[in-house]
Parts: structure tokens; sequence; C-alpha cells
């Protein structure tokens, strides 16, 4: 059976990393230059789907983002298709894909 004490090194250890990464900027947080001016918004406004549009033929979910008007006054807009093979999170590319999108 654990210790006591080793339960409570344990869950010191889960407090202390959860506070340094809540404190931590996101992972995609724009901070230079350039990705500042690649982050900036278009001209459309963007709305975002997160796992709202279920799912493929194989049951897997997929986030959309698309400026909110689309169509509008006959514009066609260009698709563009994301597939990170990073093993990065969905999230982590949130900045990125409404950039795109507006």
């Amino acid at each position: 059976m654990e210790s006591l004490v080793n339960r409570y090194l344990r869950a010191a250890v889960v407090f202390a990393s959860c506070a340094i990464l809540s404190s931590c900027a996101g992972l995609n947080h724009p901070t230079g230059t350039i990705e500042q001016k690649f982050a900036a918004t278009g001209v459309w406004a963007v709305t975002a789907s997160p796992g709202g549009a279920c799912c493929d033929s194989l049951g897997n979910a997929f986030d959309l983002y698309y400026p909110t008007n689309l169509g509008a006054n006959g514009f066609k807009h260009p698709i563009l298709t994301w597939g990170n093979g990073t093993n990065g999170a969905p999230g982590d590319y949130a900045t990125f894909l409404r950039h795109m999108a507006s």
C-alpha cells in the first residue's frame, strides 16, 4: 500500500504542475511582429464549431472554421483543409484557423 507521504508528494507535484501550466501563455499565442501580423483577423467574421461537426464516416469529430456570411454577395470563398500531423491538439491551431477563415 502506498504510504501517506508518497500520496501527499504526488498530489503536490500534480498541483505544482497545474499551477505552472496555467500561468503559461497559450501554445499558439502570437508574440512576435510577424506572428502578430498573421494572427490578425481579416475582413470576414468567423464562425467556429470546434468538435461540433460530428462526424465523418469513421465517427471522427472535426472542427469547422468558416466565414459567418459564407457566400455573401456571391463571393466564392476558397476551401482550406488542415490536417495536423504533429500530435498537437486542435485548439493549438485555433488562432491560425480563425485567421485563415477570416
